[in-house]
């Protein structure tokens, strides 16, 4: 079965910083957003107003299969040196993959997978294509 991808979008707008971080709306278009901060921008005029995009249910398929978020180093030659399951989605964005290479030129990768092994081989995969396309140095 083909993974559904998540393109549904939500568009925060919000104002203050830290403590005083607040959501003043939701909306499922960005046009809205906007037409709400010009409505609203005079009588807010200390605050900043902002626009903040998110992605609805993310990593929905890999959730639903009980996936958890790994991260693993592996050499060219496909030594896997570092793996273990993240603690923070810090490395995920909107993809599930999220990948760059460390000062020794191993590949750093953050994926979901079920898990060690799987995880291994589907970053073993993408080590392969990152081959093809000249990543390493």
């Amino acid at each position: 079965m083909e993974k559904e991808k998540q393109n549904k979008l939500a568009f925060l707008v919000t104002r203050g910083y830290y403590s005083d971080y607040r959501v003043c709306a939701v909306f499922s278009e960005k046009s809205l957003a906007e037409k709400y901060i010009k409505q609203f921008k005079s009588s807010i005029t200390f605050e900043e107003l902002r626009i903040e995009k998110y992605c609805l249910n993310p990593y929905k398929y890999e959730l639903n299969k009980d996936y958890k978020p790994f991260f693993l180093r592996m050499t060219k030659a496909g030594n896997c040196t570092e793996i273990n399951v993240k603690d923070s989605s810090y490395g995920f964005e909107d993809e599930n993959i999220d990948f760059g290479r460390d000062v020794d030129n191993n590949m750093c990768i953050s994926i979901f997978a079920k898990d060690e092994k799987h995880a291994i081989k589907i970053a073993n995969e993408k080590r392969v294509q990152l081959i093809q396309q000249d990543f390493f140095l």
